[in-house]
């Protein structure tokens, strides 16, 4: 395989071209030793100016013309393909936006497999086994504590769900496990929001792929990462009116539930229904309905996703109710901790054995009501992205 390019000098000053090919020659001899597998560099030569291994490293940054935009520091740190025909068969990325360097040490980021064979030369060190979680005796203030809970929205997006809070969210992957316990600023992962960002009332995927977001009195469609042109425009174009008559002010939560393939949105402890499957969105006869149809799980949720097998995922505060596919009425759910199922927290938010109190109406829609190293979810990147990388492989 290939490097095409290292980490920017200016960020990752200690981690020089030479370095990061030790490095990775060391890791691919994690793989090699118990394996009839052969690594080999290949490495630009007058005759072969342009020559591609099978696998290929590089560091880019945001945009890089594979779909997945990286978000700067902080956040998602690498991603790979696997092997294949496709173009991008085999790439390996790492962030260039990241400050990355080779060694111990409590913030720094780390590059290797798994720990265990000798060391190519006496002067690379043995590669540390990843660190157990712990917790942060000083996190930092300014980044919000994903383990306090109450998040302003929550979305199944390409598979994956996102914990919007403030400006910044966390991503969970399919597997369960968070792509990093350091949030990432909303704002680098998607363009065309408002530049002064307080919250996101409530985000969902639609059926076509398109991403919709809610923010007060209006909404944003995005392709992909990108606002559509014409957007933001006003929540009046959905149609809703609450049952005394009034137009909405704002959006609790939204969802496309499995079941049926409904949208479905929550606001002021009623709900409404739409059908988006066509070429138009179109409000159901009959809505709104009271939330309280939906029972065992909160009436005003943060938020809802469709997660697993189709069932609906009710969050709120500190829990999640998980109701199960097929039908409102499923009697009394147990609710089960946000914190420790969804953001790896060591202990646990307070998990209510009932449902929280549905607040007074009054006329208006009511509002809703660290810590761990970096390192623990450092590695759990690198150990992932470390199995492609950089050198073309062949059986002996």
């Amino acid at each position: 395989s290939s490097v095409h390019s290292y980490p920017s000098p200016s960020l990752s000053p200690s981690l020089r071209p030479e370095l990061v090919d030790l490095i990775l020659t060391y890791a691919l001899r994690v793989w090699s030793n118990p394996t009839p597998l052969n690594f080999h560099l290949l490495r630009p030569s007058r005759d072969h100016p342009n020559q591609e291994g099978d696998f290929r490293v590089s560091f880019p940054s945001s945009y890089h013309e594979d779909g997945y935009p990286f978000d700067g520091k902080g956040g998602t740190l690498a991603h790979a393909f696997f092997p294949g025909t496709a173009d991008m068969a085999g790439d390996t990325h790492f962030d260039n936006g990241e400050s990355w360097s080779y060694g111990y040490g409590g913030k720094r980021r780390k590059s290797a497999t798994h720990p265990t064979p000798a060391p190519i030369t006496p002067k690379l060190p043995f590669l540390p086994s990843p660190p157990s979680p712990r917790l942060t005796p000083h996190p930092d203030p300014a980044l919000p504590d994903r383990c306090e809970g109450k998040y302003d929205a929550i979305a199944n997006i390409r598979g994956e769900v996102f914990f919007f809070k403030g400006a910044f969210f966390w991503r969970a992957q399919q597997w369960g496990s968070l792509v990093s316990f350091i949030p990432a600023l909303i704002h680098n992962f998607w363009v065309g929001l408002p530049l002064r960002l307080d919250r996101i009332d409530t985000v969902y995927e639609r059926s076509d792929g398109h991403i919709i977001f809610f923010i007060g009195a209006q909404y944003w469609v995005f392709k992909d990462r990108a606002s559509l042109p014409g957007y933001p425009r006003s929540l009046e174009e959905w149609g809703m009116r609450t049952m005394d008559g009034r137009a909405l002010e704002r959006v609790e939560a939204v969802f496309v539930w499995a079941h049926n393939g409904k949208t479905y949105v929550f606001s002021g402890g009623e709900f409404w229904r739409f059908d988006e499957g066509g070429r138009d969105r179109k409000l159901e006869g009959g809505y709104p309905k009271r939330a309280s149809l939906w029972t065992g799980v909160p009436s005003d949720p943060d938020d809802i996703i469709s997660w697993g097998d189709g069932d609906a995922y009710f969050f709120k505060d500190t829990s999640y109710w998980v109701l199960k596919r097929g039908g409102l009425d499923q009697g009394s759910i147990t609710p089960k901790s946000t914190a420790v199922d969804w953001m790896k927290c060591k202990v646990a938010g307070p998990t209510p054995t009932h449902l929280p109190k549905m607040p007074h109406h009054t006329g208006r829609d009511c509002d809703r009501s660290r810590t761990v190293t970096k390192q623990a979810s450092y590695w759990l990147i690198i150990l992932s992205v470390f199995g492609l990388l950089l050198f073309s492989v062949s059986v002996c």
